[in-house]
């Protein structure tokens, strides 16, 4: 039975995110690249809650009768994972967390969050195709055109609304830094050696408290690392998905 793998994007960003990993492990395993709800395609609206996010990855695994999946989070992507496993660890297999954290927002990170939703209300998608990149790429990332226009029409796809809400979700999410200890299935950590949002040391103090977890550093890359070095990204994600086995 071939290995089922969900990927869940991060924010303000959708599935095309993952382009690069789709077309390498397409021939290795089943591979679902998910719009969350209000992302990409998606015509759903966009929960105001981590935990909705996490109800509507069900609802897909329920909708295809898919009993067990690895499920690869990055970022916001990693939250929901982690509420996913929170609440349905029998249908998990393995996780992969990529560049992102389980406790929640500090008293400066909603304050921040409270900021930016002011900007989505007042401007749209505009602050954050302006603002995001340098906070998602690296110095030599943003001198890219190639990936610096390519995650610029990204975000600038995703709708007013689903921006908000999603801020909403990730401003009031839970600290779910109580799950790690109790994690039973394989996880791997995965983070850019030059990440500033979740840096590699925080992400190396959470794979500690993971029984049975590997950690790894994506070289010159920062938070999305998968798209600036998705050759090591993959490379690295495949060698944890052959361990599995079948």
């Amino acid at each position: 039975m071939s290995i089922k793998v969900v990927f869940l994007h991060g924010f303000p960003l959708d599935s095309s995110m993952w382009r690069e990993q789709e077309e390498f492990f397409k021939q290795r395993c089943d591979v679902f690249s998910l719009d969350l709800p209000g992302f990409g395609d998606s015509t759903k609206v966009a929960p105001d809650s981590i935990e909705g996010f996490a109800e509507d990855v069900k609802s897909f695994l329920d909708e295809n009768k898919i009993k067990k999946v690895v499920l690869c989070g990055f970022s916001m992507g990693g939250y929901i994972a982690l509420a996913f496993y929170e609440k349905y660890p029998q249908f998990v297999k393995a996780l992969v967390l990529v560049d992102t954290r389980a406790k929640d927002d500090s008293d400066e990170g909603k304050k921040l969050r409270n900021v930016a939703i002011e900007e989505a209300e007042k401007n749209g998608t505009v602050f954050f195709v302006e603002n995001m990149p340098s906070r998602l790429l690296s110095e030599e990332g943003m001198k890219n055109p190639i990936i610096l226009e390519r995650v610029r029409k990204i975000i600038a796809k995703q709708r007013k609304e689903s921006i908000k809400n999603a801020l909403i979700a990730m401003r009031d999410r839970k600290d779910r830094s109580f799950l790690l200890n109790g994690i039973e299935v394989p996880t791997l950590f995965i983070c850019g050696e030059r990440d500033v949002l979740t840096p590699p040391q925080e992400m190396k103090e959470m794979s500690l408290n993971v029984k049975n977890s590997r950690f790894e550093i994506i070289k010159n890359a920062a938070h999305l690392s998968n798209i600036e070095n998705p050759a090591q990204f993959n490379a690295l994600l495949n060698i944890f998905l052959e361990s599995l086995g079948g």
